[in-house]
């Protein structure tokens, strides 16, 4: 989706399309070299743009993908290292598991590069009435598939196969009594999703708009900021404190199963953990 990069779950695993398989170093490091592709595709996808404005993609791809190869990585390789360690008390925190789920997430975090996001609106600026509304039939049509996929797919089922993936993806299946605990927490959580889709509508609208306007002045610092509160939405009210809940829940919901593993589990999981953090060091230092 253009200007809307990825949505995370859990882990930064989950969006780097490891569905289905078993984690390993050089699969980590194919997949997060390959992000730059998905970048600017996401980018490209929604809008037909001239070989100029796709070669402008291409590059901001590029200098976002360096810089977060040497700034945000080192980061990443710091969570996963105290997540590994945590897995292995016999009392974990669940401040500290929700401490660092919370730092994960809005992964891949581009829009701190605020340097290289001028650039994307210089792209932006270039873009003719035809594509702004382009642009604005797309993104109504994702919001409307979104609202679909949202009555269809009932959250709990959501929760659950996106957690059985993930642990699956670092080599451990669930026990049939840790997927009944994981049953138990995961119908308190709140279902805000629609609410959610609503703010994610607004964003795009206030994006439209702002395209609209792009030959305005200020227009480049306005576009940062748009991109920045889009990617970072966070609900207020009622829904506010629901998604913060939610987060609590979450966290506790991995606290319950890390205490119901047994030595072996935690082992696999810590050493996988690990591993995952020693790999995104050495992608840091390429």
């Amino acid at each position: 989706m253009m200007f809307k990069l990825f949505q995370t779950g859990l882990l930064i695993l989950s969006i780097m399309g490891f569905s289905g398989c078993t984690y390993s170093p050089k699969s980590l490091k194919d997949n997060y070299n390959d992000l730059q592709t998905e970048v600017s595709n996401e980018l490209k996808e929604s809008v037909d743009l001239s070989p100029r404005q796709e070669a402008q993609i291409d590059r901001y791809a590029k200098a976002v993908m360096l810089w977060h190869r040497h700034n945000k990585l080192p980061e990443y390789a710091y969570i996963f290292a105290k997540l590994s360690g945590i897995v292995k008390q016999d009392n974990p925190s669940v401040a500290a598991l929700q401490s660092y789920l919370d730092k994960m997430e809005g992964f891949p975090h581009l829009y701190q590069a605020t340097h290289l996001t001028a650039k994307l609106a210089n792209v932006a600026q270039t873009l003719s009435d035809k594509q702004v509304l382009q642009l604005e039939r797309y993104l109504n049509t994702v919001s409307k598939e979104e609202a679909l996929s949202i009555k269809t797919h009932p959250l709990q089922a959501e929760i659950r196969d996106g957690i059985s993936t993930t642990f699956k993806f670092l080599g451990l299946k669930l026990s049939p009594e840790q997927m009944a605990i994981l049953k138990q927490d995961i119908s308190k959580f709140h279902d805000i999703r629609m609410v959610e889709n609503t703010a994610d509508k607004e964003g795009y609208n206030r994006l439209i708009g702002l395209l609209m306007q792009r030959n305005q002045p200020q227009f480049i610092a306005r576009f940062t900021q748009v991109l920045k509160q889009m990617e970072m939405a966070r609900l207020t009210g009622d829904a506010g404190a629901l998604q913060q809940k939610n987060r609590r829940t979450h966290a506790r919901l991995l606290k319950h199963l890390i205490l119901s593993m047994n030595s072996e589990q935690k082992e696999q999981l810590s050493r996988q953990l690990l591993s995952i953090s020693q790999t995104l060091s050495e992608l840091a230092n390429e």
